[in-house]
This record gives C-alpha cells, sequence and structure tokens, in this order.
C-alpha cells in the first residue's frame, strides 16, 4: 500500500477545478468495464487522486491489495500433468456468467497441436466451471473445452499465445494473438468470431512480425481506435546488469489501428524514470477501464546481477492511471500488487476479482467494489467533493470504517450547511458499507434534487471508496 500525503488544496488551480467540476455535475458519467473491456456507463465518483476533491485536510490515497495472501484456486493444474500450467488471457461479462479464456501449456504432449491451446471456462455464482463444448478433439477427458489451436507450422519466433480478445460494434468477437503464418515470421494475427467459441482467420498473415509477443489490448472509446501496448526494445549501450537482451532496455509502446489490419508504428509511451532502480525494465502493461479513467498492471523487471546472460528471475507490478490511455501517471510506485494478468477484471460475490496465474493454475484476486483505490486517514482529516447537482435517487457510499466513523453533511455553494444535512445526522461508526444509502435521520439527497451542492465527509480511521448512484 502506498499513501500519497495531499496538502490543503484551497489554492487548486481554475483550470483542475472547472474540469472536475465538470467532471462530477449529475454525480458523473463516467467510463464501466464492460464485456472484453468495452466500456459503458455508470453514474460514480472515485476517490482516487488528489484533484478528485475539492478540498481536503489530512487524508491520502490508497492503493490496495487484494484480500488475501494466498488467492483463490480456480483451476489448479492436474496432479498427474506436473508440466502443464493454465494461464488466463481474457474475461467476459454476462448476463448470466462470466466467460474466461485461459491458454492451455503443456510441453509433454506428444500431438505438436495440443501443446498449446487456447480454451474457455465459466464461472457462475462464484464456480469455476469447464463447459463441455467439443469444438476440437481433446486427449483430456475432463477437458473437452478447447476453442483453438495453434498453427502447424514450426514458429521462426515466439509461440502461440496472448489472446487478446475484443468485442466489436456489431456484437463480433475480434482477437489479436500471436502465431505462426504459413509464410514469413510469426507475428500478430487477427481472428473473429460470432460467438467467442468458433474462431476464423480472415488472412494466414501476420498484421506485424516484430521478435515480440508481449501486448495487451483495448478498444479506446475516446479515440475510437484499437490501442496495442507492445513491449519495446530500446539501446541500452551501459546496461548495468546484461541479461539476455544484453544492451536493451524493454519499455512501454503504443501502436494505434482502426481495423486490427493496418498498425501504426511503435511509439514509446512509458519508460523507466530517474526515481526508479537504475537497472529497471517494463516488462508488460495491462490496460482497462476502471472508473472515469483508464488503469494499468504494469509488469516490472531487473535483471538478476548474479546471473550475467540470463533472463531475471522476478517482476513486481505497479498500479497505473490515465485520462486518455496515452499519457501516464504512476501514484503508487512503492505497492507491489503481487499479481499480473492479461485478463480483464470483473464482478464475483459483490467483489471486484482478477483472474490471474498462479502456481502454474488459475487463481482469482480479489478487492472490494471499487476497492483498487481509497481516500482517507489514520488518524482524523477531511474531505469535500466539487459541486454536483443533487440527484433524483438517493447517494450510495462504499466506505471502510470498522475502526472509526465518518461523519457526512451537504453544503451549498457557499460553503455553508444546508438545514437539515448536518454532520450528526449521518453518522457511520464501526462499520462498513457497500452501496450504502447516505441518510440523514431518514431524509436522502432527493429532497435537494437539482440543487448544485457539496458533500464534506468528516474521517476518523476511515477510508472512502466510491460515492454514486447505481
Amino acid at each position: 500500500m502506498v499513501r500519497i500525503q495531499i496538502p490543503p488544496q484551497k489554492g487548486n488551480t481554475m483550470m483542475i477545478v472547472f474540469a472536475r467540476s465538470l467532471l462530477f455535475l449529475l454525480i458523473c458519467l463516467v467510463a464501466h468495464p464492460g464485456p472484453c473491456g468495452e466500456s459503458g456507463t455508470e453514474s460514480t465518483m472515485y476517490f482516487m487522486e488528489p484533484p478528485d476533491v475539492a478540498e481536503s485536510q489530512n487524508v491520502e490515497f490508497q492503493v490496495h491489495r487484494p484480500f488475501y495472501r494466498q488467492p483463490e484456486m480456480l483451476w489448479p493444474t492436474p496432479l498427474d500433468k506436473p508440466g502443464c500450467w493454465y494461464m488466463p488471457v481474457a474475461s467476459e461479462v454476462t448476463a448470466d456468467r462470466i466467460r474466461l479464456w485461459y491458454q492451455r501449456i503443456d510441453k509433454s504432449e506428444p500431438e505438436y497441436v495440443n501443446q498449446r491451446v487456447l480454451c474457455l471456462a465459466e464461472i457462475r455464482g462464484g464456480e469455476f466451471s469447464i463447459p463441455k463444448l467439443d469444438i476440437f478433439p481433446s486427449p483430456w477427458p475432463a477437458e473437452q473445452n478447447v476453442v483453438m489451436h495453434r498453427s502447424p507450422h514450426k514458429p521462426t519466433w515466439g509461440g502461440f499465445n496472448v489472446f487478446q480478445i475484443v468485442r466489436q460494434p456489431d456484437g463480433k468477437y475480434a482477437m489479436l494473438f500471436w502465431d505462426q503464418p504459413p509464410t514469413g515470421e510469426a507475428g500478430g494475427m487477427v481472428a473473429v468470431s460470432p460467438d467467442g467459441l468458433h474462431w476464423e482467420l480472415p488472412s494466414d498473415q501476420a498484421v506485424f512480425t516484430e521478435h515480440n509477443d508481449a501486448f495487451t489490448l483495448i478498444w479506446n472509446t475516446q479515440r475510437k481506435e484499437y490501442f496495442l501496448y507492445q513491449t519495446r526494445l530500446e539501446p541500452w549501450p551501459d546496461k548495468p546488469y546484461p541479461d539476455n537482451l544484453d544492451k536493451f532496455r524493454r519499455v512501454i509502446s503504443l501502436r494505434r489501428s482502426k481495423d486490427l489490419k493496418t498498425w501504426t508504428p511503435q511509439e514509446t509511451i512509458l519508460r523507466p524514470d530517474s526515481e526508479d532502480p537504475i537497472a529497471m525494465e517494463f516488462y508488460l502493461m495491462k490496460v482497462f477501464t476502471y472508473g472515469n479513467r483508464y488503469a494499468g498492471l504494469l509488469m516490472r523487471y531487473q535483471a538478476d546481477p548474479d546471473r550475467p546472460g540470463k533472463h531475471g528471475s522476478t517482476t513486481t507490478t505497479e498500479f497505473l492511471i490515465s485520462d486518455d490511455g496515452i499519457a501516464w501517471r504512476r501514484p503508487s510506485r512503492d505497492t507491489e500488487l503481487g499479481f499480473w494478468t492479461y485478463a480483464d477484471p470483473f464482478p464475483v460475490g459483490g467483489d471486484l476479482c482478477f483472474a490471474a496465474y498462479h502456481k502454474a493454475g488459475i487463481a482469482l484476486q480479489r478487492f472490494r467494489k471499487d476497492g483498487l483505490v481509497s481516500c482517507g486517514t489514520d488518524t482524523e482529516g477531511s474531505l469535500t467533493t466539487h459541486p454536483f447537482s443533487a440527484p433524483e435517487t438517493p447517494i450510495l457510499l462504499n466506505f471502510d470504517a470498522l475502526q472509526g466513523e465518518i461523519a457526512v453533511e451537504a453544503i451549498n455553494e457557499r460553503g455553508r450547511t444546508i438545514r437539515g444535512f448536518s454532520r450528526d445526522r449521518c453518522r457511520f461508526v464501526g462499520v462498513e458499507g457497500t452501496e450504502t444509502p447516505l441518510r440523514w435521520d431518514g431524509n436522502d439527497l432527493s429532497k435537494l434534487n437539482g440543487k448544485t451542492i457539496r458533500l464534506r465527509f468528516y474521517l476518523k480511521l476511515a477510508q472512502i471508496y466510491s460515492l454514486g448512484l447505481y
């Protein structure tokens, strides 16, 4: 967990105040993860960065780790297959289930096409299951869920992997993955599907062929383009600890496309700076929508000084934030999340969850709803929202005051407490809540519908995650 101290902010620039005020009018219209990373909308205030509040005193933003030190295993590898392992690659939220695509890897399989396959699993009611699809013949009795085989051609570089899946405007599925075409270099290839199960290749050629199969993909709704976050190798003649890529540093680049076929050149958007350790490199970045921003899981890497010429043995994961998916802020360099994944987050049992690789299998990493970042204090403090128009329905609060308390008051444009909405009438002591209605002795903000107001929170040993309408 990292903490960023916020000084009193009455002196914020007019540009920030104006922008955030517009953002929070009508309780904000913000992006939210949808199927395969597409964006829908919901009305929520997220407390993630200093500009998210108009005024504050003695509060900090905290990036959180998952609930449990040991994640829940969803799908362990077979006991009789010690060399087999599973890697989640994409997810989709539907009306009644979570669809989870993953790769099954087992180099000991005698048939070449079975050594790497793409499979589909489901999570219903919190339970992981393997559907019996029978699309391809499978040599594994318990796993009849293969949806795609690798190319039969020996790869010139890399292997059958990555599998970034998105939903297109017409509702069909598209996938960018790494494989070997019949001729030419291995590279990124495109597949399409009407249902996410039966895949076809519009072309048998790669759309890009750099010797780098480290990338993730999103559809950027602001730019109406596909954004590809791909690792790029930059010259580093004085690399302090030479590894398997001597004289090169891994950084994150951005490529764009309107159709997944034609791509712009790699443009470096994120590299280590003077505040990072001298040997730091950026290996991979997963991007997804979170609140009204983009969030990133940055896989950081350093070569081992005692293993010259060999790939480093450890990586860490850092949480990042961006408004447009291009320029990134790093508010939590000292927080190690403890996992990385190719797949988008999804809800399970009221929690925000990630499916991630763990001990050769698939594990569930849990956060509370809206629980990646919070704003609060270990002592006493306060924060005030930007102005917004009071809605017709109650406002719901996600918070943690198990060890303390929160009091809330509504104030007018002049900063005065609105009659009937004082802090002594709305208090939470020794409790935590998700989607808890804000009420003042039975009244809620619908009584002030249409009026421009702000909310001021008084915190003692408490955290606030989000505030909104659902």
